[in-house]
């Protein structure tokens, strides 16, 4: 039986915060190419369909390891898959599939609590973001 649910998946990260998958983009990437890389190495999932149409950007900063403030632009999509397994890369420890509610409880900054609220109402039908 298929499971109808529509589920947002979350991951935990080795410094224990929870957020959604993202990354670097790659020299020659576009942000569509770099998504679904980074999506591939950081779960394993290949099959990922994005949905046309959505696209979500923030920006933040942070400070990294050495002290250093880095301003972060992160392109957001909304992507489909039949896979259900995870293999997590090295900075995972945990993840789960959660239904809307779970997922943006689930989430530690409120940029990801707003892009998965951008998803769920755009599904909705509330028209593209």
């Amino acid at each position: 039986m298929q499971d109808s649910r529509r589920l947002y998946l979350v991951l935990r990260y080795a410094a224990g915060h929870w957020d959604l998958a993202k990354g670097k983009r790659e020299q020659g990437e576009s942000d569509v190419q770099a998504a679904l890389r980074e999506v591939r190495e950081e779960t394993g999932i290949s099959d990922v369909a994005l949905r046309e149409g959505f696209a979500r950007r923030i920006e933040y900063e942070f400070v990294d390891g050495d002290g250093a403030a880095v301003h972060k632009t992160v392109t957001f999509f909304l992507g489909e898959t039949g896979a259900r397994d995870v293999t997590l890369s090295d900075e995972h420890r945990d993840y789960a599939w959660q239904e809307y509610g779970d997922a943006v409880r689930a989430v530690t900054y409120p940029a990801a609590a707003g892009v998965l609220g951008a998803a769920d109402a755009w599904l909705d039908g509330a028209g593209a973001v």
